[in-house]
């Protein structure tokens, strides 16, 4: 999902890998804890989709999207979140194991994190 979303991007490699290594940290420990505390884990994992569904894709100096690509990407990002959401429905449904529900929510949510935070440091290309 994060490479149809888009979202922040370090500046350096090693600025990467560090932050990488910090967020895998961070999903471990974090998902112990929303496992455990569902209904804040389902606020949440809401609130990414629909910012999900409203940004869709943020278009990264890197990549630099023209006007066709941007919308496939938005399109693409829109659909894989629906059918993540779904799944994780599915999964809450049947009394999955909740700590597979809440890994697969929060890369949803850091997916939309990371998106806002590109937007607010403005590290965001617009289609000419």
């Amino acid at each position: 999902m994060r490479k149809r979303t888009g979202g922040y991007h370090a500046d350096k490699f090693w600025q990467c890998y560090l932050l990488t290594i910090m967020s895998y940290i961070g999903v471990v420990q974090v998902a112990s804890v929303l496992s455990e505390k569902s209904h804040i884990m389902y606020a949440l994992l809401l609130l990414a989709v629909f910012v999900v569904e409203v940004i869709g894709t943020v278009n990264h100096p890197n990549i630099d999207f023209d006007e066709n690509e941007l919308r496939e990407a938005k399109k693409a990002a829109r659909l894989l979140v629906l059918i993540e959401t779904g799944i994780i429905a599915v999964f809450a449904v049947f009394k999955m194991n909740q700590l597979y529900v809440s890994y697969m929510s929060i890369a949803i949510i850091l997916c939309s994190s990371l998106m806002c935070l590109a937007k607010i440091i403005k590290q965001e290309v617009k289609v000419r």
